[in-house]
């Protein structure tokens, strides 16, 4: 089922709950991110959006039974990204979280996502962030 433009515009602009992110310098953010994750990307990204995916319970328990959180980010704007996939100022997508227990930093199985200033996290079907493609 396709998203609706209502959809996608209550994603992007509606109400969420602030989070905050890493208020340091760049450096220092990308110097934590290597040590407790030695050698994995990192994307350094603002303006983001931790999606929690509205999912069925069958839905659910894929997620879990494939050790993947129903979480996605959303970022407006990349800073830098350690393998040149996004140049700056471009938005992102990313696939689903593998963990997002550090405040600044959203995990996926490829990449460590870090989270410049604050952010918001806000609920959103499947099909409405999978709508948005880079």
């Amino acid at each position: 089922m396709a998203a609706t433009l209502e959809e996608v515009s209550e994603f992007f602009y509606g109400e969420g709950e602030v989070v905050s992110g890493w208020e340091g310098g760049d450096g220092a953010l990308i110097q934590l991110a290597n040590v407790c994750h030695p050698g994995k990307p990192y994307c350094l990204v603002r303006k983001w959006i931790v999606a929690d995916l509205q999912l069925t319970p069958v839905v659910l328990e894929q997620f879990r039974s494939e050790a993947v959180l129903p979480l996605v980010l959303f970022a407006h704007e990349v800073v830098r990204d350690s393998r040149n996939r996004f140049p700056p100022g471009h938005w992102l997508r990313s696939n689903f979280g593998i963990s997002y227990d550090h405040p600044c930093v959203f995990e996926t199985g490829s990449t460590l996502y870090l989270l410049l200033g604050d952010g918001c996290r806000k609920q959103a079907s499947l099909d409405t962030v999978f709508s948005l493609r880079p």
